[in-house]
């Protein structure tokens, strides 16, 4: 479909070249009292009239706000943006004995912990022989634990 076809659809030829003619008069750099007091008339003598006059205000208002782009519109590229620069991952060089001493020194710190862990398990303390109490599982004891009385 072309943009003729739906445009003002219903609207005369005759009535839509007078409403573009009015538009044409208004965009001028000069406009008289005189010549806005027509246009008043002539938007009232018909419905019609202000319908065209109103569809062709709206197109040439969507047209004049797309004017200050069409430069962008034909250029090859719309937008540039700017490319950011993401930073290459560098392994870590070992340089000298400096890396190296740090490098045991955490090993070495590791294992201690690893020993310090498994020392207080083997020694943690153990259910005295003595010690058979068990909690008993009965109606009355669940009751309780849930009940909180």
């Amino acid at each position: 479909m072309q943009l003729d076809e739906w445009l003002c659809i219903g609207i005369p030829d005759d009535i839509m070249e007078q409403a573009s003619a009015w538009l044409a008069r208004l965009d001028a750099d000069h406009v008289s009292l005189a010549e806005r007091r027509q246009l008043a008339v002539w938007l009232d003598e018909d419905p019609l009239h202000r319908w065209a006059f109103d569809e062709l205000s709206q197109l040439n208002a969507r047209v004049a706000s797309l004017s200050h782009v069409r430069g962008q519109i034909h250029a090859p590229k719309v937008m540039l943006f700017p490319q950011a620069v993401t930073p290459q991952y560098q392994p870590a060089i070992e340089t000298g004995t400096a890396s190296r001493t740090q490098n045991r020194w955490q090993s070495l710190a590791t294992l201690l912990l690893i020993a310090v862990g498994i020392g207080l398990a083997l020694n943690a303390p153990t259910k005295a022989p003595g010690d058979t109490h068990q909690f008993e599982h009965s109606p009355a004891a669940e009751y309780f634990l849930i009940n909180g009385e």
